[in-house]
């Protein structure tokens, strides 16, 4: 499939094109994100967007959240409300001292610790477990296809 026919085709938003077309992506996991991002910016993924970024955020490595906190700004008004999340809940993010906050966390403080250790091949020098008090008005949406119990947040927290 082309990148041409997927930016303009008349299944641009299927969302079943676009996942196929990222898991084809050269350099995998680690270059979905940037897949999906410039297939946004190509074409504006109207009410696709939540439906497609929510089904491919777990098969996304070395996410770029700065981007993707722009592109949820700018599709806070269309996202899904997310069913079965108690009032107030706890979240963790694990990951090295020196970065950035993100929008992945989970609910697992055990996956967060894990994460905070390293992911894949990365390891980290300083590890480090933030934890926030949160509420479902805080969450686009959450992932569990790799058992993690991921909360994708709507912003990266301050």
């Amino acid at each position: 499939m082309e990148d041409e026919d997927l930016f303009s085709g008349p299944d641009r938003e299927n969302p079943d094109r676009i996942w196929e077309a990222m898991m084809r992506v050269r350099g995998g996991s680690a270059a979905r994100a940037n897949f999906v991002l410039h297939w946004i910016e190509e074409v504006g993924a109207a009410a696709a967007f939540w439906p497609i970024v929510s089904r491919a955020w777990s098969g996304f490595d070395r996410i770029p959240h700065e981007e993707f906190a722009y592109w949820f700004h700018v599709y806070r008004r269309s996202v899904p409300k997310v069913e079965g999340l108690p009032r107030r809940m706890t979240v963790y993010r694990g990951q090295d001292a020196s970065a950035p906050l993100g929008l992945s966390w989970t609910r697992s403080r055990t996956v967060a610790e894990a994460f905070a250790r390293g992911h894949r091949i990365y390891f980290n020098p300083n590890p480090i477990v933030h934890e926030r008090v949160i509420t479902p008005g805080k969450v686009a949406f959450t992932c569990d296809d790799c058992e993690e119990s991921e909360i994708v947040l709507i912003a990266i927290p301050d």
